[in-house]
């Protein structure tokens, strides 16, 4: 699946929870260098007079520069050895320049400026740095937000509720919880932008939890401080019978067939994360 559910829960004293909501609303995007960068200082470093073949080598070489500085993965070492905008002969140049900039004039009114804000920006917490967005995003910024953040893209996520925490006997627990409820994000979660939130804000506690039922993961973490308390995976066949449901009559042919209900698996695997979260710091006031 391409796109998965998510649940975010911040838990820690009030003044340190609403500091953390505050502090995690921000830009969806990163810094805008416009459609296709990458390309278009070429085109300018050419009409500029620079060679064309010397134009489209450094640009490969800022690119491999920036790939291999990220953490290394094995799909690192697969990009630094491919090229990611291969050249063109002098005489193709006009050619392949008129296609960049048809492309950036198709993008942009298709697309138009989708950048805004969201209540869980993942560039509040790991912002991504100029010299990777000044490049084309699927030349660099694609892969460093996948491993930065955790997802391809950027999530958008309506406004948190903040409420007390209440503890098993019907009182409270004088801790507070903001509670980021059902948003997508990309084929795989942001847990590495919110383990650096967490690190951010070490009065708090951040749980979070992912549901990829056409892959049949589901996983959930807790961090704080920029540690890591509490991670699992599991399947469906691991989830408590409170996490399905039936399809409807209404469904057709799928009518009585059994289903992930996302939301509940999400809330369960967000509850999982906190309570092992409890059991690792039980001396900082979680309970």
């Amino acid at each position: 699946a391409n796109i998965c559910a998510n649940r975010v829960a911040v838990y820690g004293p009030e003044e340190a929870v609403l500091a953390f909501v505050a502090a995690a609303k921000g830009p969806v995007r990163g810094p805008d260098y416009g459609l296709l960068p990458t390309e278009m200082r070429i085109i300018d470093e050419v009409r500029a007079g620079k060679p064309v073949a010397e134009a489209f080598r450094d640009a490969n070489l800022r690119i491999d520069r920036l790939i291999d500085s990220l953490p290394s993965t094995p799909m690192n070492r697969v990009l630094s050895a491919s090229v990611a905008i291969p050249p063109v002969d002098e005489s193709e140049f006009e050619q392949w320049a008129a296609d960049v900039q048809s492309t950036v004039e198709r993008m942009s009114a298709e697309f138009g400026d989708a950048n805004g804000e969201t209540y869980l920006s993942l560039q509040a917490f790991v912002p991504m740095p100029d010299e990777v967005a000044r490049e084309t995003y699927g030349h660099v910024g694609y892969h460093w937000q996948l491993i930065m953040h955790g997802c391809k893209w950027h999530v958008s996520v309506a406004a948190p509720s903040i409420e007390a925490v209440p503890d098993p006997f019907g009182g409270v627990t004088g801790q507070s919880v903001a509670v980021y409820p059902l948003f997508d994000s990309p084929n795989s979660p942001p847990f590495p932008a919110l383990l650096a939130a967490s690190a951010r804000h070490p009065e708090v506690t951040v749980v979070a939890a992912f549901a990829d039922p056409e892959m049949d993961s589901f996983l959930h973490l807790a961090a704080r401080g920029g540690s890591v308390l509490a991670e699992g995976e599991m399947d469906s066949g691991n989830l408590p019978r409170s996490c399905f449901g039936r399809y409807s009559e209404d469904d057709g042919f799928m009518a009585g067939e059994e289903y992930v209900d996302e939301a509940s698996a999400l809330v369960y695997l967000c509850e999982l994360a906190y309570m092992e979260a409890q059991e690792s710091l039980p001396s900082v006031g979680l309970r």
